[in-house]
C-alpha cells in the first residue's frame, strides 16, 4: 500500500487525490507521504537510500540469473559560495560525509553516479562538498565506493571522469597509467579508466584554436587558419562541402561548454 501510494502521488497528485476520494480517504494523506519522502537523508557523503535500492535490484537481477554491470561516474560542479542554517546546522562548508566539517566554505560539489552498462539507469550515490581535493584523497573516495558497490553484489567495469590534473593523479593513485609510451588505461580487477569523450572533445578544439596547429606523428601540421578560411569560403560562395561549420564554430569561446560545437568541428 505504501508503495502504490507514493508511486500514483509521485506521477499525478490529482489522480491521487481523485482514487482517495473515491474509495472513501482509505489512502494516506498527502501530508504523511510528504513525511515519508522526507525521511531520506540528503546529506553530504554515501547515500544510503541510493546502496539500498541497488541491493534491492541486485537480489531481483540474480533471481532472473542475471548480473548488475555498472560504470561509474565521477564529475565535479562548482556551486555558489554561500552559507545557510538549516534550523539545527550551517550548511555551506566543506563536508565530505564522514561526520567532521571544516571550517572552510565549499565551492563545488564532488559527486559520484552509477550507471547501468547492461540496463537503462543510472543512480547518484554520494556527494561531498569540497574546496580542493589532492588526486590521493580523490582516489581514496573511489576506492570506498568500489569497495561499497562490491559488498552489494554490483560489478563496476570502468570508471569515467574528466581530465583535470587532480583527476590524473587519482587514476594513477589507483594504479593505472595514461602516459601514451605506457599505456595501461585500467586497475584492479580489471577497472577501465574513460576520459569522458565530450570534456576530450572541447580540450583538444580548446587547444588546436589556441596554439593555431596541431601536429601529426608524420611531421605535417593540421592548421586553425584552415578552418576559418573555408568557412569565409563557404559564406562567400553560398555553399557548404557536406559539412556543418559556421561563425558559431570559429568563435566558440562564446558557446565553450557545448559539446555539438566541439564534435561538429572534429569531424566536419
Amino acid at each position: 500500500m505504501k508503495q502504490f501510494a507514493t508511486t500514483l502521488h509521485f506521477y499525478s497528485p490529482k489522480a491521487y487525490d481523485y482514487v482517495r476520494e473515491k474509495f472513501y480517504l482509505s489512502l494516506p494523506h498527502p501530508q504523511t507521504i510528504r513525511k515519508w519522502y522526507s525521511s531520506i537523508s540528503a546529506d553530504p557523503g554515501f547515500t544510503v537510500a541510493a546502496f539500498t535500492a541497488l541491493k534491492s535490484h541486485v537480489a531481483e537481477r540474480k533471481e532472473a540469473g542475471k548480473d548488475t554491470v555498472c560504470s561509474l561516474m565521477m564529475d565535479e560542479m562548482y556551486i555558489h559560495k554561500q552559507t545557510e542554517f538549516g534550523g539545527d546546522q550551517i550548511h555551506g562548508y566543506v563536508d565530505i560525509g564522514s561526520g567532521e566539517i571544516e571550517n572552510v566554505i565549499g565551492t563545488q560539489a564532488l559527486v559520484l553516479m552509477v550507471v547501468a552498462i547492461n540496463e537503462s539507469w543510472k543512480i547518484p550515490i554520494a556527494y561531498f562538498l569540497i574546496n580542493s581535493m589532492t588526486g590521493t584523497e580523490r582516489a581514496n573516495l573511489i576506492r570506498d565506493s568500489l569497495v561499497r558497490l562490491c559488498a552489494i553484489g554490483v560489478r563496476v567495469n570502468s570508471l569515467t571522469c574528466d581530465g583535470p590534473f587532480q583527476n590524473v593523479a587519482m587514476i594513477t593513485a589507483l594504479g593505472a597509467k595514461l602516459d601514451i609510451f605506457d599505456m595501461r588505461s585500467f586497475f584492479l580487477h580489471p577497472i577501465y579508466v574513460i576520459l569522458d569523450p565530450c570534456h576530450m572533445l572541447k580540450l583538444l578544439r580548446n587547444v588546436f584554436s589556441t596554439v593555431g596547429f596541431l601536429v601529426r606523428e608524420d611531421g605535417q601540421q593540421i592548421m586553425w587558419k584552415y578552418i576559418e578560411e573555408l568557412h569565409k569560403l563557404q559564406k562567400k560562395e553560398g555553399l557548404h562541402l557536406g559539412n556543418k561549420l559556421k561563425m558559431a564554430h570559429i568563435q566558440w569561446r562564446n558557446q565553450k561548454m557545448k559539446v555539438n560545437l566541439a564534435a561538429q568541428l572534429s569531424y566536419p
